[in-house]
């Protein structure tokens, strides 16, 4: 499977074990489409961070006869800084997914919406040979959104450059604008500060469906 495929994979994956006596429930509803998350141009300016990209992301499953199409979004950030004995490289990496929360006759049917922050790094490590994760060792509470999320950090081991760095890996996942989102960040031990860098980005996150707001400018 592609790495970037991941997320719009579970989601399809578990619409489908939603299969069997849905055919007159699904109706006309055969498409579920997330909103992006972005970080503010601010929230960048701040940590140094630059945004790499942003793609969609569509996966199709055959249900009850009918084609359910969901369509995700990966944004990507990084930030490059020297490290000593390696160079410079991307030492900071930060991205946010955001997948339908996809309902069926009142029943939640995405299962990324019941997943633990333990869940979500082991299907992260089973995409990235060259990462290695192990235990938790901390977390702390984090607004963002309107919402107050807790971020954990795992303790872990990447392969940069035929060479193997401690990292921490910081995850969370909340619910917003019917959406469930997913934002990570991996970078070095060594970086004492980096973790603060991946609060301010968390903090600074936008994400809105197409039109909200605007009955409020109008009034």
């Amino acid at each position: 499977m592609h790495r970037r495929r991941l997320l719009a994979s579970v989601a399809t994956v578990g619409i489908a074990a939603s299969a069997g006596c849905v055919s007159d429930i699904l109706g006309s509803l055969t498409s579920y489409s997330a909103t992006p998350a972005a970080v503010s141009d601010a929230a960048i300016e701040e940590t140094g961070y630059e945004h790499q990209s942003t793609e969609e992301e569509v996966e199709e499953e055959e249900v009850a006869g009918e084609t359910v199409e969901v369509t995700n979004y990966i944004s990507r950030y990084s930030r490059l800084v020297e490290i000593p004995f390696i160079g410079e490289l991307e030492a900071g990496i930060f991205a946010t997914i955001t997948t339908p929360q996809v309902s069926i006759a009142g029943e939640s049917r995405n299962p990324v919406g019941e997943m633990t922050n333990r869940e979500i790094i082991e299907l992260v490590q089973e995409q990235y040979e060259e990462l290695s994760i192990d235990d938790s060792i901390d977390n702390r509470s984090v607004e963002t959104l309107g919402t107050t999320t807790t971020v954990e950090t795992f303790e872990g081991r990447a392969r940069v450059r035929d060479s193997e760095v401690d990292v921490f890996v910081d995850v969370s996942r909340f619910a917003h604008a019917d959406d469930h989102v997913i934002v990570g960040g991996v970078y070095p031990e060594q970086l004492s500060d980096e973790g603060e860098r991946i609060t301010t980005l968390i903090e600074g996150l936008e994400h809105e469906r197409e039109g909200e707001g605007e009955d409020e400018d109008e009034e």
